[in-house]
Order: structure tokens, then C-alpha cells, then sequence
């Protein structure tokens, strides 16, 4: 590259860097907090707590990326036409792909990252997501229960056990279930334990005991005595959730050749090619949404036109651009025309967006709408400036 576009290439990465890391840090807090009590609800050590909320990392890095880019490109050109560089730039022959060719270069590589991450990274976070959790609320029941105590599980569901076993069993167990209003259920056991099914799933095994059924309506009871039995642990603790694996949470070549008894892909199969090509399209977001950034802030202006509107207009340009690419994936899982829209967006909005740029021909907004979006655009410097920080601190460091 030459000196001018490397000098572009350099300052918007470094902004686009300091937002991303801005950005991510916000909602990796706010994902963490909000499964928060999966930490303190099981006794885990913050250490655990820490490492959920990173999982989800890879899963949201991907769909800041966009953003955040079109966020430093447009910054970026509004620094440099207020002071005056686009004009130098202009004034002195340069073309147009001086400032083009650094953003779309770099708008590849968040591309390629981003393919890299949803189709690498992202399938194992996700599983290992959704394992820790599912093992944290199946051994849930084993983790309140405290020995010599009656306690409430849920609203009708009491639990009673006389001793805690070395082997990680209970001894003397006893359930009292009034969540059903017509059944009122007792289990006896005099041993029970938590143990894993063929298929996965956390089941309570009871050996040597008794179901003591009353019916509320008549008060008639029957007593069936068992040498063992077992039963799903969610029918005893509500918070426990199934560990269902989405197409989502699959690898790409899993997607690509499917378990045919796989229960999900029985009930749509479309789900998993659906899912398959907007991995091999939603690399093209931050490209778009950087050609939108260049075709709204890259042209010269003066101090004067260059106002708070402009980041609102980007962001508004960008945002309904994802909702409409949120709204053919959706349209991907119930039809093989919504597959085709998967292809058909982007090609249509790089196709239409390159014509504008190279024509010199940029979408007006109504004076109105720019005069709404004005807070937006304040609310995105003052990110930059927080982003311009980190990026600028993690370069000195």
C-alpha cells in the first residue's frame, strides 16, 4: 500500500480495535451478570463465573464487528475532513481508491475473522456453554440439599433427606410433590443417588422403597413398592433445562452431513442448511457496513457539514441493513427462497453500494430523520473517544 492509504489503514484499525474491545467489554458484563446466579446458585467460584461469561464471547464478537466498524470509519473521515486531509487528499490528484482500497482491505480481514470465528471458534464455545450449564443445574438438587432439613424445591415440591452417602448418594430420601392438583405424590427411598443415562440425560435413581399416590378428589391412596426406581431429575428440579444442541451450536461440517436420527433435524431439516449458508454469507457484514460508512462520511466536506448526523445517518443505514439480513436468515430456516435471499442481499447491496461510489453519488436522508438521529450520533462519539482511549493504550502497552 502506499503511504497514504497505509496511514488510513493504521488509523481506522486502531479505532476500529478500541471500539471493538469497548463494545465487547459492555456486553461481555452484561452477558456475565445476567448469568450471574448460574455462578451463585450452584456454590461455583468466580473463576467459574468468569469463564461462562467468556464463552459467549466468541458468539457476540462477530455481530459487533459490523458495528463497530462502521463506527471508526466513519469517525475516522469526520477527523480527517475536519481537518482538512480529504481535501489534501483531493486537491492534490489523489483518487478515490486512496481511501477506499484501506477500509475495504480491512473490512476483508474483519470478514475473514469473523468466518473464522462462527465457523471454528463459536460451534465449541456454544456446546461447552450449554454443557456447563446443563451440568451446573443437574447437580443443582444435589447442591441445596442439606441433611435433617425439609426443603422447598419448588412451589408444592418438598425434599427430606436423613444423610448425605460418601459415594455422593443420599440415604433416607423423601419427596412430597402437590405441584399437580388433582395427584398428590410421596416418594420413599431408603438409598437414591444422581446418575447419567445412554442418551445424556441426569436421571434420580431410587432403590428400595415406596409411591404413596393420593387422589385429591376422593382421597383414595395406592402404595406401589419398588426395588429401584428412576426418572428424569427436571421433573424434580424445574430450573434444570434440557441440553438441546441447536444447528447453531454444531460444527460446519456436522451441518454439512447431519445425523439423520438427530430429533432436530427429524423435525426440520431445513434448520441445518439454512444454518450452514448463513455461515457462508455473514462474513459479508462488515464489509457492507463499511461501504456504507465510505459512501456516507468518505467524501469531502466542510467543517460545517460535517455534524453529529452523519454518525446517525451511518447507523441507521446500518442497522436497517441487519435487520433486513436478520430477516432473511430467519426466512432461511421455513424456505429455500429465504436461502437464496441469504446470497441475494449481499451481492444486491455491494453491487448497488459500489455503483453509488463510483458514480460520486451519495443517499440523501430527510432533514427530519437526520435531526432524530442526532442524539444516536453523540452517544457513538462519545464511544469512540472511550474506544480511542483503549486502542491507544493497548498500542503503548
Amino acid at each position: 500500500m502506499k503511504l497514504i492509504e497505509w496511514y488510513i489503514f493504521r488509523r481506522v484499525a486502531v479505532s476500529f480495535v478500541g471500539m471493538l474491545t469497548a463494545i465487547t467489554a459492555i456486553v461481555w458484563i452484561v452477558q456475565g451478570l445476567n448469568r450471574l446466579n448460574i455462578a451463585t446458585d450452584s456454590g461455583s467460584t468466580m473463576v467459574s463465573f468468569l469463564y461462562v461469561a467468556t464463552l459467549l464471547i466468541p458468539s457476540v464478537v462477530p455481530l459487533i464487528m459490523p458495528f463497530a466498524l462502521l463506527l471508526a470509519t466513519v469517525q475516522i473521515f469526520k477527523a480527517m475532513n475536519s481537518d482538512s486531509e480529504l481535501a489534501v487528499i483531493k486537491a492534490s490528484g489523489g483518487p478515490k481508491r486512496l481511501t477506499i482500497k484501506p477500509v475495504l482491505l480491512l473490512a476483508l480481514i474483519a470478514g475473514l475473522a469473523s468466518f473464522a470465528l462462527e465457523n471454528g471458534v463459536t460451534p465449541y464455545s456454544r456446546q461447552e456453554f450449554r454443557t456447563f450449564v446443563a451440568d451446573v443445574r443437574a447437580n443443582l438438587l444435589t447442591s441445596l440439599l442439606q441433611e435433617g432439613t425439609f426443603q422447598t424445591i419448588d412451589s408444592g415440591l418438598t425434599v427430606h433427606i436423613a444423610e448425605r452417602l460418601p459415594n455422593g448418594g443420599f440415604g433416607g430420601l423423601f419427596i412430597s410433590d402437590r405441584r399437580e392438583t388433582d395427584v398428590e405424590l410421596s416418594y420413599f427411598a431408603t438409598e437414591a443417588s444422581i446418575v447419567e443415562d445412554d442418551y445424556g440425560r441426569q436421571l434420580l435413581f431410587m432403590r428400595d422403597g415406596e409411591l404413596h399416590q393420593k387422589d385429591t378428589d376422593d382421597g383414595a391412596v395406592s402404595i406401589v413398592k419398588f426395588n429401584s426406581y428412576a426418572f428424569d431429575l427436571s421433573a424434580f428440579a424445574p430450573t434444570a433445562e434440557a441440553y438441546i444442541v441447536y444447528p447453531k451450536d454444531q460444527t460446519t461440517a456436522y451441518l454439512l452431513n447431519p445425523d439423520p436420527e438427530n430429533p432436530r433435524y427429524q423435525e426440520n431439516p431445513l434448520e441445518f442448511t439454512a444454518e450452514f449458508h448463513k455461515r457462508m454469507t455473514s462474513w459479508t457484514l462488515p464489509v457492507v457496513f463499511a461501504m456504507i460508512a465510505l459512501l456516507l462520511a468518505g467524501e469531502v466536506r466542510t467543517a460545517r457539514q460535517v455534524s453529529f448526523a452523519l454518525t446517525g445517518n451511518a447507523m441507521a443505514l446500518g442497522m436497517g441493513y441487519f435487520l433486513l439480513v436478520y430477516t432473511t436468515q430467519d426466512m432461511a430456516t421455513g424456505s429455500l427462497l429465504g436461502i437464496f435471499s441469504l446470497y441475494a442481499v449481499p451481492i444486491v447491496a455491494v453491487a448497488a453500494i459500489g455503483f453509488l461510489l463510483a458514480t460520486d453519488r451519495a443517499p440523501g436522508m430527510p432533514a427530519a430523520a437526520s435531526t432524530a438521529l442526532r442524539p444516536f450520533g453523540r452517544i457513538a462519539d462519545n464511544l469512540h473517544r472511550i474506544g480511542s482511549r483503549r486502542g491507544g493504550s493497548g498500542a503503548a502497552s
